[in-house]
């Protein structure tokens, strides 16, 4: 009120606030599409719905997974994301255990790993850093582990030398003590006295001479010797929900493949035997070849899916995968394929079949066209192999069920942990003492999308 009585009205000040943008939320890393749950992990760009697609986004259930998947690449095509990005969505969204054969030996990947993994909540095993243990099971289960380092021929008249290590082998594994648990053990029983001593009755030894049995060590004393106490850790498939296992070919040379293959006949034993049979699991296998010139590894792949296992198989080329007769049966066991930028994509698309397409052609004479032409009906394969041979990184074909789909994958999240420290070169690990001497968890790098 004012002296003359005249009533003042309030003065406002407007304040303009800058709002502040709301904390923009993670993508999501499930979604739901034909009544059908899993991980998102891709965008759909174009073609049929070769996987269950919600609002572009491709998805990916742990029940396509355990029909097995082929995932095939060249060098910088984006292989290696893609397997990934669907090892850290599983491990972050289920409690599926998660595991990774590198046969490349690369260990920035397993970095990257171990920090998705522990983003995930979870601490991984890294073999050779972290030794393994080779010697579960039952006497006749590590005598068909052993058997498979030795690519022994399996026809002709060289089969002799594989009857041989196997009644050799046998021998040692059936032994009044037990089974070996360790590499000095085994070798130590590959002797013709000691096996006497404990098999003084036997005519298969009866049958061995003593040049015969040192043949035999000579063998696997190479590999052991090669490969050290790698093999004779405290650690197997059912101690961990997340393992990375380098085959390092540079430092293992020749051993790699016989290691491979050791190493995925006891994730048989794993899947068929130690693990509970309701519980589901993931084995990735990057560089496939180096398991794939063993015998069996078809049998094995077929078997896992009743074993609620999954299995992701990574060659560059379909040509990595094995001989004629194990690329045909493999290729028939998997149901999703993944296929990024390759040179000679003909063996892959061929999956995706064909489609109906009209071919005109015209009718020339040395004067020229002739206004006159025809029409055909031609089957052409859905996916070009030119654009194949052209696709930038990240995106791929998706082939399912004889349907073709284009997608770019979603990248994992980027970030580094720095991986155990392995033993001293030739200083023999202790089992007892290894188990107190795991390395403590490393800092992790900030995970970047």
């Amino acid at each position: 009120m004012t002296a003359t009585g005249h009533r003042t009205r309030p003065i406002f000040v407007r304040r303009h606030h800058t709002p502040t943008p709301p904390a923009s939320a993670p993508p999501p890393l499930t979604g739901f599409a034909d009544g059908e749950h899993g991980i998102l992990l891709a965008r759909r760009l174009g073609g049929e719905r070769a996987l269950p697609t919600s609002e572009g986004n491709v998805i990916l259930s742990l029940d396509r997974l355990r029909r097995h998947m082929l995932v095939c690449g060249a060098t910088g095509a984006g292989k290696t994301e893609t397997l990934l990005r669907i090892a850290w969505s599983i491990a972050k969204t289920t409690d599926t255990p998660v595991f990774y054969l590198d046969g490349k030996g690369d260990r920035d990947t397993a970095q990257r790993f171990t920090a998705l993994m522990s983003d995930a909540g979870r601490t991984s095993r890294v073999f050779p850093n972290e030794p393994y243990d080779a010697w579960r099971g039952a006497p006749h289960e590590i005598q068909s582990r052993l058997m498979e380092i030795i690519d022994y021929a399996t026809d002709g008249p060289a089969t002799w030398y594989r009857d041989l290590a196997k009644t050799v082998l046998r021998l040692a594994c059936e032994h009044p003590d037990g089974p070996p648990r360790n590499t000095n053990t085994l070798l130590a029983r590959i002797d013709q006295e000691a096996l006497a001593a404990a098999h003084p009755t036997s005519t298969a030894l009866a049958a061995l001479t003593k040049e015969q049995i040192r043949q035999v060590r000579l063998r696997y004393e190479a590999f052991f010797g090669q490969t050290r106490q790698t093999l004779n850790g405290t650690w197997a498939w059912e101690d961990t929900t997340a393992a990375y296992l380098i085959l390092d070919s540079l430092a293992l040379k020749e051993e790699t493949a016989g290691l491979a293959r050791l190493l995925f006949e006891d994730f048989a034993h794993y899947f068929t035997t130690r693990k509970p049979r309701h519980q589901h699991c993931l084995l990735i296998v990057d560089e496939f070849s180096a398991l794939a010139n063993g015998s069996g590894m078809a049998a094995r792949i077929e078997q896992a899916r009743g074993f609620n296992t999954a299995l992701i198989l990574a060659p560059q080329v379909t040509a990595g995968i094995g001989d004629p007769t194990e690329t045909e049966r493999i290729t028939g066991s998997v149901e999703t394929i993944i296929c990024h930028r390759v040179n000679t994509p003909e063996p892959i698309i061929t999956l995706a079949g064909t489609r109906k397409a009209t071919e005109h052609s015209t009718h020339y004479t040395p004067d020229g066209a002739t206004g006159e032409g025809s029409i055909r009906i031609q089957h052409q394969y859905k996916i070009d192999p030119n654009k194949v041979r052209a696709l930038p990184p990240g995106h791929v074909y998706i082939i399912n069920h004889g349907q073709a789909m284009r997608a770019h994958i979603q990248q994992a999240p980027n970030g580094r942990q720095e991986l155990p420290q392995p033993p001293a070169a030739d200083v023999p690990v202790d089992r007892a003492d290894a188990a107190n001497a795991v390395a403590a968890d490393s800092a992790v790098t900030q995970l970047r999308f």
